[in-house]
């Protein structure tokens, strides 16, 4: 067998290969065989049906099969130290009538880059760090009395942070279409989330202070300039026209010091006690929040700092995912003639690149990483997940059965080891943010 580059994309190889005719031929007669014994044909007894009647019947089906077995064979052997980035597919290589000859194919596959990485390319990464005072302290608890107050829909309310609103959003860019009109890229309809308490312009897809000190039933509009590095691909890097039409606003009541202690289940606590067990909470939710921005910005240093190519598949996969977010299939943009298309496409296709770079860096910290993750450490990972129920040890029992559980605790565990090997092999430098910015905005 002879491998040969698909000059068309330095990651997709082809080889040939060839499957003996007699051996087919084999495979095949034995399908029929088996097939013979148990197959129920109307005017023949089980098992007594001519194997020539089999044989027109279900000929093709089992030659199939046949070839299907034999190639898996020769491809799983061919390719077994192969990390593979997509399913091999294969189909005959010319002309296979001739009885004379074995029968000829050629498989694709597509593999991984093979690059390595430098630590000394990567760019110094900010490390979030927030200092736990009695001010963060105070403004937790100022933001759990809004969190856990009675939610009441209000006509009059002016919204403020916290509020939870229902509106209508239409995002246009600056180009006019054929009509003169503003082109409208995005649409939402009864568009509901929670407005931010601090920060509000750094949360959300839009910048929601320009909502804020408005009612229900009003209209707003604002611009706002999106960065190119933006997630949604159809704004980014776009001055936008954004308009709100407001249906419902929903305020909390804030709770007073009392009804929150109580709800918290720290009503018969000392005040230093209290704050206490809401400064561990803090640490605890800031821990994670923390790996989570850290290691963001790993992998995008990572990134940055290495050229590799991207298998085709992987890209396609990603370009999927992200259009089915948006309701949007990239074959249509990517076939268009049309230059708003065009332009789109490119910033979809931009997109689906720095997805697909994110999940191909795993994979090489994947293969890098000296320490795996272990059974027990997993099952460790579980307990701590259960403790955030109010019966942990029956909620455990549950836990350890579930897929989608074990999966959640083991890439928790992954990435915490991931994280502490990176810190050791980048330039860390940590970075001063206020808690409410980082925690609540």
């Amino acid at each position: 067998m002879n491998s040969v580059i698909d000059q068309a994309h330095p990651l997709v190889n082809n080889f040939d290969f060839s499957i003996p005719r007699q051996k087919l031929d084999e495979e095949i007669n034995k399908k029929l065989h088996k097939l013979a014994k148990t197959v129920k044909i109307q005017g023949f007894r089980p098992g007594k049906v001519p194997l020539s009647v089999i044989k027109n019947r279900y000929g093709n089906e089992a030659k199939f099969e046949a070839v299907e077995k034999l190639a898996k064979e020769v491809i799983d052997d061919k390719l077994k130290n192969t990390k593979l980035a997509s399913q091999v597919s294969y189909s005959e290589a010319g002309d296979n009538s001739n009885n004379d000859k074995d029968y000829q194919y050629r498989a694709r596959y597509e593999v991984y880059p093979d690059f390595e990485i430098d630590f000394n390319k990567c760019s110094k990464v900010k490390n979030p760090s927030i200092e736990i005072n009695d001010l963060a302290i105070n403004q937790m608890i100022d933001w759990l009395k809004i969190i856990y107050g009675e939610e009441i829909k209000s006509v009059d309310h002016l919204i403020a942070g916290g509020d939870r609103i229902v509106i209508d959003l239409v995002m246009h860019s600056q180009e006019k279409d054929s009509e003169g009109n503003l082109e409208k890229l995005l649409e939402l309809k009864n568009y509901n989330f929670v407005v931010p308490i601090y920060k509000p312009q750094n949360y959300l897809d839009f910048p929601a202070d320009a909502l804020l000190g408005k009612k229900a039933d009003e209209e707003v509009t604002w611009m706002h300039n999106y960065q190119k590095d933006f997630t949604n691909p159809i704004i980014a890097g776009k001055k936008i026209t954004l308009v709100a039409k407001i249906h419902e606003v929903h305020h909390r009541k804030t709770l007073t010091d009392e009804v929150l202690y109580e709800k918290l289940g720290l009503k018969t606590k000392s005040d230093d006690d209290r704050k206490e067990d809401i400064k561990i909470q803090i640490i605890n939710q800031l821990e994670k929040k923390q790996k989570n921005v850290l290691l963001s910005r790993m992998i995008k240093s990572l990134i940055a700092a290495h050229k590799f190519e991207i298998p085709p598949s992987v890209l396609e996969s990603e370009l999927i995912k992200i259009g089915k977010d948006l309701k949007i299939h990239p074959t249509l943009l990517r076939n268009s003639q049309e230059k708003k298309h065009q332009q789109l496409w490119e910033r979809f296709n931009e997109r689906g690149k720095i997805n697909a770079s994110t999940s191909i860096i795993w994979l090489k910290i994947s293969d890098l990483l000296p320490e795996k993750v272990k059974n027990e450490e997993v099952l460790e990972q579980i307990k701590v997940i259960s403790q955030e129920f109010d019966n942990p040890g029956e909620v455990y029992k549950n836990l350890v059965k579930d897929q989608q559980t074990l999966m959640r605790a083991y890439e928790e565990v992954f990435q915490d080891k991931a994280i502490n090997w990176l810190k050791d092999k980048m330039k860390i430098e940590d970075e001063k943010v206020e808690f409410a910015e980082f925690m609540i905005g």
